[in-house]
């Protein structure tokens, strides 16, 4: 990979970059042309893979070496590749063996041939000899002094390896045959640990104590030697993991422009909950406007789960006509609008005829799927990840039918589907996405959010006793359990409530957990005004800071947040 974008001129990454945006699953082979060395990488070499025929694999041979007299150019052009250039000459060289031995061979099993051949391919460490740090194995130390050396993994079967030679000759033969035994090998490494150390006036050897599977974490049998049977002096360090301290990393220090850019921007309840886990994520996400690269997905990830299954609800509550595999909602929602079946209430009978279309709900849902993942075909995992979405929607339906008959009602309202909602709170703009507005009583207006991840008790059962605690809970610093989505719904009631749609309705906050929904009915809660008002205090509090040029981005003391973290290559961590 290294090799191919040291190579890569700025169109052949544009391509590149192209294709990963588009996130397609199969991709023409006109789109992967145009350049250099695309035209090498993406040319048609193998015409029958069932075929033994020297000509094929004289051309496959034929195109390695092309992509190799390509790429090593640009390897040796960069001081940081040479590794990888050494590499790419013993590549070179093995093509070439095979490729003048002409076999007539089918080509899985020239790729074998050569895999073989690459298996035991190792690439030396080279430097000058005067000058600098020598890396060198036991073997090139024989004839050379050292005044300071330094014996890496000082491990009883690592430094003496373990050689037992593959051979049908048992060792009794062997020894009565005065064939060599492996205490002829332990003599030879006996003879290059004692020849290296012999006029050396620092000797450091380092031994990983750790017992982790097969390895024992036992010291080398030379050390007790030492010790033991030539009696030198050994001073012994010992370097614990649990005392290594993160060296002290100074917080980001904020700018007028970062202010401005902060300012400037529509905050959402992520950006606000990115702020709170860890400032410095805020700054690199946010303000600096950095993202992780998108890489394209053979499977469902986390995030493209939750939009089959949020995409797969929002048609079955928008019209039937949106249930059908071929039709995808746009991201401006213009062709929701367009439909003429569209729907304003959900009745009981709707409902009950989807609970007995679960084939057609499963082809909507692979429909979504393929859509996601740019194929036409839906296999493997993604057929295990379509029944597990379909169980989900089927049982989301049900809820919402024990729900009517709870309340009495032979159906309830759809205010809203996916809506984006805007406003500002002191100044500062801010954004929502709410999955679903509802109403099942005329006085109700109930937000309503699709969790496919994990839901606290805080998040959903806020009440006048604890409205104060889980306030200070979600503005706490470095917090492992912060109600997020309790300051999720915070932000949605704070730019629904002036709507037309809830104007005399009273607000309500459910959430839909996908995992939940088989224990229990979704819980709706009403809206706190306690708690309503302390996170608006709080909130106040955040912009201030936020807003303070003095108070830096610092970066979080709970190490798990940064595990997962797009941003921890850079940030110093």
């Amino acid at each position: 990979m290294e090799g191919f974008r040291s190579a890569a001129d700025e169109q052949t990454m544009a391509v590149v970059s192209q294709i990963k945006k588009d996130a397609k699953y199969y991709v023409p082979t006109d789109e992967l042309s145009g350049t250099p060395l695309l035209d090498v990488l993406f040319k048609p070499v193998i015409t029958d893979p069932k075929a033994r025929s020297k000509e094929q694999i004289d051309a496959f041979a034929g195109y390695q070496m092309d992509v190799l007299k390509t790429i090593a150019p640009a390897l040796a052009k960069d001081s940081s590749l040479a590794l990888e250039l050494e590499y790419a000459k013993e590549y070179y060289r093995s093509i070439s063996l095979i490729r003048q031995i002409a076999l007539e061979i089918l080509p899985s099993t020239y790729i074998r041939l050569l895999n073989q051949l690459l298996g035991n391919v190792s690439v030396p460490f080279r430097g000058e000899p005067l000058k600098g740090l020598q890396i060198m194995g036991p073997l090139e130390t024989r004839a050379l002094d050292f005044r300071n050396l330094v014996i890496m993994s000082a491990n009883e079967g690592v430094f003496p390896r373990r050689n037992v030679s593959s051979s049908f000759i048992p060792p009794e033969l062997r020894k009565g045959f005065g064939l060599p035994t492996y205490e002829y090998q332990d003599a030879v490494w006996a003879y290059y640990f004692y020849r290296m150390i012999s006029r050396a006036e620092n000797v450091w050897m380092l031994v990983d104590s750790r017992t982790e599977g097969l390895k024992s974490g036992e010291e080398s049998r030379y050390i007790k030697q030492l010790e033991y049977h030539f009696n030198v002096p050994l001073t012994r360090y010992v370097v614990r993991y649990d005392n290594m301290k993160t060296a002290c990393i100074p917080p980001i220090q904020k700018t007028a422009e970062d202010v401005e850019k902060i300012k400037s921007t529509v905050l959402s309840a992520t950006t606000l909950q990115n702020y709170l886990a860890c400032p410095a994520k805020f700054y690199y996400n946010t303000v600096k406007e950095l993202s992780l690269e998108e890489e394209v997905a053979e499977s469902l990830d986390y995030g493209m789960f939750g939009t089959v299954f949020h995409d797969v609800m929002r048609a079955i509550y928008t019209s039937p006509s949106a249930m059908a595999v071929d039709f995808v909602f746009d991201h401006r929602g213009e062709n929701e609008a367009a439909l003429s079946d569209r729907m304003d209430r959900v009745s009981r009978d709707y409902i009950r005829q989807w609970l007995e279309r679960e084939t057609d709900i499963k082809a909507k849902v692979k429909a979504e799927i393929a859509s996601q993942l740019n194929t036409l075909e839906i296999s493997g995992r993604n057929l295990v990840v379509a029944d597990v979405i379909v169980r989900y929607v089927m049982k989301t339906l049900q809820r919402d039918l024990e729900q009517m008959e709870a309340e009495g009602q032979e159906h309830f309202e759809i205010l809203g589907r996916e809506i984006k909602v805007s406003g500002e709170f002191r100044g500062q703009k801010l954004k929502g996405f709410i999955d679903r507005l509802d109403s099942f009583r005329p006085d109700q207006a109930r937000v309503v959010d699709y969790k496919t991840g994990k839901v606290l008790k805080d998040d959903e059962d806020i009440q006048d006793g604890n409205a104060e605690a889980i306030a200070e809970k979600i503005f706490a610093p470095d917090v492992a359990d912060r109600p997020k989505i309790a300051l999720q719904f915070y932000i949605y009631d704070l730019l629904v409530q002036s709507r037309t749609e809830v104007q005399g309705r009273d607000i309500y906050n459910c959430v839909y957990s996908t995992s939940g929904l088989f224990t229990k009915a979704p819980m709706t809660v009403r809206r706190n005004q306690i708690f309503f008002d302390a996170v608006s205090e709080r909130l106040g509090k955040l912009l201030d800071e936020m807003y303070d040029i003095s108070v830096p981005f610092r970066r979080t003391e709970d190490e798990k947040v940064c595990q997962y973290c797009d941003f921890k290559t850079i940030c110093g961590r």
